[in-house]
């Protein structure tokens, strides 16, 4: 075709010479000029087909692994394919073989079990050795028992007045016996003195709202009003079917229907919710009670509280109010009780409270801080989280209105002021308070307020609106702050947290700082300067005591040291308006303590007495002391 040619020209078919016959096999593609002479295409060599076993040149090193087989054989001819699509093995295009041979039985599958070696899992030598070490173990125990035992019984026979496990003689003796030493000042006698220095005070006194010695036996349970159940409540009279009708709660039907109970009746089920040993039936008491919001608010007083837990233990009911009787020492049996009746009831207490009176709930209140007091709120996990709702519930249902709430908060201080002299036991009443609600928090420093002062007055009024640096300073430097050889470390320690409770974040203060001191009366950070200087001497002086704490591995110098450290960090690191300013080697001298002198007179005097007493003995002559 012509280079500028037309294009149709290109479709055309071109006439075929004369005496050419070209194959039928095959046809001209368009556009292609044929050879001159067709190209003979060349025949493949054609190889003799090889063996299994032949090896080729080259395909594998000479110490290579013969360990494996080919992979017909690993999977086999029969899993393999169909034989029309399987390869002729004299077949030009054949893969040659390598020289590995399958040197084992054919492939079996994983799932069939094998005829293998049967193998431990574990060492039987070992396990034997563990199980003698564990017999050993046991039998040193058992020995360090029957000597505490017999040490124990020795002392109880010559000693008839102290027959206590926790005697120091037994301790001594059997500490002697365990380290195979019976001489004094020996490893024994150090080991006891260091356990008496790791144990806690035991002669701190405890006070107990419930009987160490359990509930009593002779619990009389009060008879079901059968007078009281008639209409529509005539199904509880006869008593086979009475639990049963509890059970599917029936009485609760009705009185979600706004019918209330009879009074003798609601009496009769408040009574039988801490004596009942059922929780299923318990449960069906205490739903029915919370849905009688009439019967609650008119017959749920203080009497009939402390009635209730008169029968796990508690205390009688009474009019007059007097300092807690304290028992010394701490009953640990007294923590294992069932306490699942004081759970119930403080359930039942804290659903009931939005429905009592204002003066019923101050009652209640009162009787929770008394129940704080013994050391199963603190201890008892359960208990401790129904304290802390029940709580909460009672504070959030007092009067809303500042006059009422002040009231009733001055009534609630001066109770526990009333009942408890040392500020260990008062601490522990204002550290169970609950953080959940902001009256509780109020009332919560109140109480710490009056714990701190001994001024029950404080309870009539927020401490942000009372108490300023002035009064913290002088309150500090009272004598029960002072640390010297006769101090009680678990009074200080309660101090100190109640006074932590007292500062809190510190806004309360900010305002009762006084005129400032700064030369430019237009500065608006003089206010912040000058609450800073105060929160910092405020640490300045809690330092100063924190300094005079000696360590001497005692649990309660260790607890009130600590104590001491925490309050100083917060007030410098959280209180403080601003971030305490770097020091540095130009800047003034801090201020010093005033019992510096006195301390370092003392100690020259005493450093000068040890000089003249070894200037003396080096005079002396040699023989005028024979």
């Amino acid at each position: 075709m012509q280079r500028n040619g037309d294009i149709r020209g290109f479709f055309a078919k071109k006439p075929t010479p004369a005496g050419s016959n070209p194959p039928s096999s095959w046809s001209q593609p368009l556009g292609v000029d044929l050879p001159s002479s067709p190209i003979t295409p060349q025949k493949a060599a054609v190889r003799a087909p090889l063996s299994r076993d032949d090896e080729i040149k080259g395909s594998d090193e000479d110490d290579s692994d013969d360990s494996l087989g080919s992979l017909t054989d690993f999977f086999g001819r029969k899993g393999g394919p169909s034989s029309a699509f399987q390869r002729k093995p004299n077949a030009a295009s054949t893969t040659p073989k390598a020289k590995r041979t399958a040197s084992g039985p054919g492939f079996h599958s994983p799932l069939t079990l094998q005829n293998k070696p049967q193998r431990h899992k574990f060492d039987l030598k070992a396990l034997v050795n563990h199980a003698r070490q564990d017999n050993a173990t046991d039998e040193s125990a058992r020995r360090a028992g029957e000597l505490l035992r017999e040490a124990a019984a020795d002392v109880v026979e010559k000693y008839d007045d102290s027959g206590s496990d926790q005697d120091p003689e037994i301790m001594r003796d059997t500490a002697r016996k365990l380290f195979d030493d019976g001489e004094k000042d020996s490893k024994g006698d150090k080991f006891v003195r260091a356990m008496n220095r790791t144990q806690g005070d035991d002669t701190r006194s405890w006070y107990y709202f419930f009987d160490p010695a359990g509930p009593p036996r002779d619990v009389s349970r009060s008879p079901f009003p059968k007078k009281a159940a008639k209409g529509q409540w005539g199904f509880l009279s006869p008593a086979d079917g009475r639990d049963l009708a509890f059970v599917r709660g029936i009485p609760i039907a009705i009185a979600i229907k706004g019918k209330e109970l009879p009074d003798e009746l609601f009496e009769w089920i408040l009574s039988e919710i801490c004596v009942e040993k059922n929780l299923q039936l318990r449960g069906q008491y205490m739903n029915l009670v919370s849905r009688c919001f009439d019967d609650t608010r008119r017959l749920v007083d203080d009497r009939q509280l402390y009635s209730m837990l008169e029968k796990i233990g508690g205390p009688k009911h009474s009019l007059k109010h007097g300092k807690f009787e304290l028992s010394p020492g701490f009953a640990q049996a007294h923590l294992g009780r069932d306490w699942s009746p004081l759970v119930s009831f403080l359930q039942i207490l804290a659903e009931m409270a939005p429905n009592m009176s204002p003066s019923n709930v101050i009652a209640a209140v009162q009787m929770l801080l008394r129940m704080s007091l013994d050391p199963v709120v603190s201890c008892i996990v359960q208990v401790r989280s129904e304290y802390d709702a029940a709580m909460t519930a009672l504070a959030s249902a007092l009067p809303k209105v500042e006059e009422q709430w002040n009231a009733c908060c001055n009534q609630i201080c001066s109770y526990l002021h009333e009942g408890v002299e040392t500020a260990s036991q008062r601490s522990v009443a204002v550290r169970l308070m609950p953080l959940s609600r902001p009256r509780v928090c109020d009332l919560r420093r109140r109480l710490a307020a009056m714990a701190l002062f001994g001024n029950p007055d404080l309870g009539r009024k927020h401490p942000d609106q009372t108490l300023t640096f002035h009064d913290i300073f002088t309150r500090i430097d009272e004598d029960d702050f002072n640390v010297t050889h006769s101090t009680d470390f678990a009074e200080l320690n309660a101090l100190i947290a109640l006074l932590d409770i007292v500062v809190d974040d510190g806004e309360h203060l900010r305002a009762k700082v006084g005129p400032s001191f700064s030369s430019n009366p237009a500065d608006p950070d003089a206010e912040a300067t000058k609450f800073d200087a105060e929160v910092d001497h405020l640490a300045f002086k809690l330092k100063a005591i924190h300094d005079k704490l000696n360590d001497n591995s005692q649990i309660s110098r260790k607890e009130a040291k600590l104590a001491l450290d925490s309050i100083g960090k917060r007030l410098t690191y959280e209180v403080r308006s601003r971030p305490p300013p770097k020091t540095s080697i130009f800047d003034a001298e801090p201020e010093e303590d005033a019992s510096l002198p006195k301390q370092r007179d003392f100690m020259k005097k005493w450093a000068q007495r040890k000089t003249d007493a070894k200037a003396g003995k080096e005079n002396t002559p040699a023989g005028a002391n024979d």
